[in-house]
């Protein structure tokens, strides 16, 4: 009876430890299940944290990328833009002055042409001279402008017309016998348009108080190297040679010109002709 009571006692016994046992184990297991659980969530939000902060910055990468390709885009159209509207501009501002100043030069050469013909009568200048200098300025560019103003210019010194000194827009004055190429082709057009005006405005204004002279055209004396001053000087008496010599010459010229054409049959052209000279 005792060795089947012992058994017992063993078999509760070891039955207990096993139980026990197992209830340790399970525990140790369900810790360690419940600390790698832990850890892995851990991870998990620790690796969640950094693929949102990479992809974030990845984000903003690419949205500056972006910004920049697009922005470079945008400033490469509009630089092109602008560079074709400013050349546009400039064509239509080129045309427009180029036009102005092409009737500009119309107008003035048409007056300065009929003020010309005016100072070659007075000055008695030779057929030769004017069918020569009409071949050469038979236009109305900037070249034939300038031919044209500097022959007005010789024609004024001829007729000892005087003007008041001009000045320039940097503030030096303009000498008699030099105009400055550094004030530019339109100030000096412009100096020589004003002395047209001037010399215009002379004979509109000429009055009958001087002691004047009729000369060969019947053209009345205007201007100081057409008329008689109060006192005979030397240079007037050189001055006035000279234009009889010169009128002489005319005179000589038209009836050469009046020969040739005496064997002329067409009428009209003979009356166009006469009424050039």
């Amino acid at each position: 009876s005792r060795g089947i009571h012992g058994r017992k006692v063993a078999n509760v016994r070891r039955h207990s430890v096993l139980r026990l046992q197992a209830w340790t184990r399970g525990s140790l297991a369900r810790l360690r299940l419940l600390q790698f659980y832990s850890a892995r969530r851990i991870q998990c939000w620790v690796r969640g944290v950094i693929v949102r902060d990479y992809v974030t910055k990845l984000c903003n990468a690419t949205i500056i990328v972006q910004s920049c390709v697009r922005g470079r885009r945008i400033r490469f159209a509009y630089r092109q833009l602008e560079a074709t509207i400013a050349r546009l501009q400039s064509m239509v501002r080129g045309f427009m002055t180029r036009k102005l100043l092409q009737r500009l030069r119309v107008a003035r050469v048409t007056k300065y042409r009929t003020h010309m013909f005016d100072l070659w009568k007075r000055t008695f200048t030779p057929l030769t001279y004017r069918t020569k200098f009409w071949q050469i300025i038979d236009g109305s560019g900037f070249l034939h402008l300038t031919l044209i103003e500097n022959e007005l210019e010789r024609l004024w010194t001829d007729l000892a017309i005087e003007f008041p000194p001009e000045k320039f827009t940097n503030g030096s004055k303009e000498s008699d016998s030099h105009l400055s190429f550094a004030t530019g082709f339109k100030e000096v057009t412009n100096i020589t348009y004003r002395r047209y005006i001037q010399v215009e405005l002379m004979k509109k204004n000429a009055t009958l108080g001087h002691v004047t002279e009729k000369t060969s055209l019947d053209i009345f004396p205007v201007f100081p190297g057409e008329m008689i001053p109060k006192k005979m000087t030397e240079e007037y008496k050189i001055r006035k040679g000279k234009r009889k010599d010169a009128a002489d010459q005319l005179a000589g010229e038209r009836s050469q010109v009046y020969e040739k054409l005496a064997g002329y049959t067409d009428k009209k052209k003979i009356q166009s002709i006469y009424a050039s000279f």
